[in-house]
């Protein structure tokens, strides 16, 4: 434990959460369309939901490649609004808006360089 008392520990997560949303709005800074940051904004909630209640990984300087390779085993296992896995060009959405905010972390040096490392795209299906 670092020292930090309950209520800031807490915060801590609502801190990820406000890094992700000064994340967005630079990239709205850089001409980013409205749906783009829309749904990255989902990606990104989703994502610090998931390392929240699945990892218990709260202040971003936590984040190791090993809670990302779990997530990313778990994002197949997401089903869509109607009942389906997620195809993997949905899931290499995901990827995308979470590997950027991860390089917006590194260049913060609120994380290490080598995590966002930790991400693959993955190949569709050729069924």
């Amino acid at each position: 434990m670092t020292g930090l008392n309950q209520q800031e520990q807490g915060g801590a997560v609502e801190k990820l959460k406000e890094l992700s949303v000064e994340y967005l709005e630079w990239r709205l800074s850089l001409n980013t369309s409205a749906a783009t940051l829309r749904s990255q904004g989902r990606n990104l909630t989703n994502f610090i939901q998931w390392l929240d209640q699945k990892m218990q990984v709260r202040p971003a300087a936590e984040l190791q490649g090993e809670h990302l390779r779990a997530w990313q085993v778990f994002l197949p296992s997401r089903l869509t609004r109607l009942g389906r896995p997620l195809m993997a060009r949905s899931i290499n959405n995901y990827i995308v808006a979470i590997a950027g905010f991860l390089h917006y972390l590194v260049d913060q040096g609120m994380i290490q360089k080598s995590v966002p490392d930790s991400l693959y795209y993955v190949c569709a299906a050729l069924n």
